[in-house]
């Protein structure tokens, strides 16, 4: 864990939110709806995103603004961020 605890409980939400979901929509026959979504972890899908993405800037695992709206750049960084992980991991 960093010492910043701004990022250390953005964290903390998003492993509680991966948890609350991921195994219910997987094993599901359901529509997750946006309701359900904020039922299940307390935030909407936009606050998710927002959390995501200022841990991903925090960490600097991602440079720029820019690079969450192009689909094709946010692939390259992450296959970046992966391949650097693979040889120095």
């Amino acid at each position: 864990m960093s010492g910043d605890d701004k990022l250390n409980r953005l964290i903390e939400d998003l492993r509680r939110i991966e948890e609350s979901v991921r195994n219910r929509a997987a094993h599901t026959m359901i529509p997750v709806t946006e309701d359900l979504i904020v039922r299940w972890t307390g935030f909407s899908s936009e606050q998710i995103w927002d959390k995501l993405k200022t841990v991903a800037e925090k960490s600097r695992l991602v440079k720029g603004k820019d690079v969450w709206n192009s689909y094709d750049e946010m692939n390259q960084t992450i296959i970046a961020v992966l391949d650097k992980e693979m040889k120095f991991g």
